[in-house]
């Protein structure tokens, strides 16, 4: 089941999420913090998806399972999606790891601070 609560990074606000009773971050919200388009951040982990581990690194949850979570997440999705990337603290910072800007520094250091 995904959990959610809220905290403040870099004067925005991020629902911290739980799947399997592991702190998870979508796209999303890496899209979010980090002032990067949803796509840009879909095509980086493609590249190096060789390089992550499922159940470790990312989960992926589908419609079904994003509907029996009773969060309001979907609310701040595309209605036509169909899975969802969960991205464990450690596969967020696989992913992250090539955004060499200030503001990707900063955020790395607070997000993981916060978790």
């Amino acid at each position: 089941m995904l959990e959610t609560s809220v905290i403040k990074i870099n004067d925005k606000e991020l629902e911290i999420k739980e799947w399997n009773k592991e702190r998870v971050i979508s796209v999303y919200d890496i899209s979010n913090l980090h002032n990067k388009e949803v796509r840009a951040i879909t095509q980086q982990f493609k590249r190096n998806e060789n390089k992550f581990k499922l159940g470790k690194d990312y989960y992926i949850i589908n419609r079904k399972e994003i509907l029996k979570s009773q969060t309001v997440i979907l609310e701040k999705l595309p209605p036509n999606l169909s899975e969802l990337v969960l991205f464990t603290e450690r596969g967020y910072l696989k992913l992250t790891k090539t955004f060499n800007d200030d503001l990707s520094w900063k955020i790395q250091d607070l997000l993981v601070e916060s978790y």
